[in-house]
């Protein structure tokens, strides 16, 4: 019983994890985007300058 109870558990963490992994890999995709286009946008002004 209580081995079947740790499992549980066990795959309730990776599930959980998982989840927090592709929340993460989200907003890191869009933070890193912002980025680029925040470097592209100053780099087009410096050449119209």
């Amino acid at each position: 019983m209580q081995m079947r109870n740790r499992v549980l558990t066990l795959q309730e963490l990776t599930s959980k994890f998982r989840n927090n992994y592709q929340r993460q890999m989200q907003a890191i995709s869009v933070f890193f985007s912002s980025i680029i286009f925040v470097c592209f946008h100053h780099f087009c002004l410096v050449i119209v300058r």
